[in-house]
């Protein structure tokens, strides 16, 4: 019998979001997140445009201070996906902690065209 070495927790983890991460839709950096609860996996997401909006991709790069501000942060839109997903705000609160005021599951027709890239404020 041939002995493999199997993966820990925190290298499959890290392996799938290497694979979440090639969904980015900027090109200036590919990030993946997963969040994980009691070793299973809650929600993932990956660095890339709010949900309607155009992509860095298919437009080009929203460049403010040396930063794209077209795309959301991978973790923010793993909180995002999950709040689709789970009705847990005490859940939510607590895979969250850390990353600031990260930004609430919106729907893209409630903001006002001139609205939608505006200052974030996170």
């Amino acid at each position: 019998m041939t002995m493999r070495a199997r993966a820990s927790w925190d290298e499959y983890f890290m392996a799938i979001a290497r694979v979440v991460a090639t969904r980015s839709t900027c090109d200036r950096k590919h990030v993946g997140a997963v969040i994980v609860r009691e070793k299973m996996i809650l929600t993932t997401g990956y660095n890339g445009s709010i949900r309607g909006l155009e992509h860095c991709d298919d437009v080009g790069h929203l460049m403010e201070e040396g930063h794209c501000v077209r795309t959301v942060h991978a973790e923010a839109n793993a909180i995002v996906q999950a709040t689709t997903h789970f009705d847990n705000p005490a859940l939510l609160a607590e895979v969250s902690k850390g990353l600031g005021a990260a930004m609430r599951g919106i729907s893209m027709e409630s903001i006002p065209d001139q609205e939608r890239l505006a200052v974030r404020g996170w």
